[in-house]
């Protein structure tokens, strides 16, 4: 099952009330969600390469991790080369065992 999210067609501006900076701002603005809904819809759809975790040492993720929401992934790139997520509160290792 394909998910397809809604786009924004335009920003209805006319006539003279506007700068010409704003509504070109507007203009880049929309194009820029649309092109972001774009990217999270492929992602969704598995139509992409994944999503990519930043590497941080293990002391740049627990420092991190304090404020960091659930669901938040590292790759520990000192030396134990696993994804790190942080689950219920606390960090969880994923290790590099090879994949069936």
């Amino acid at each position: 099952m394909a998910i397809f999210l809604d786009r924004i067609d335009s920003a209805p501006v006319f006539g003279k009330e506007l700068p010409d900076d704003f509504v070109f701002w507007i203009t880049v603005f929309i194009d820029s969600i649309n092109q972001t809904i774009e990217e999270i819809e492929s992602i969704l759809n598995g139509n992409n390469d994944g999503i990519i975790a930043p590497q941080k040492t293990a002391a740049e993720i627990a420092a991190l991790a304090v404020d960091a929401p659930d669901g938040t992934i590292w790759y520990a790139s000192d030396g134990t080369q696993n994804l790190v997520i942080k689950i219920n509160g606390a960090l969880r290792q994923v290790t590099t065992t090879a994949y069936p």
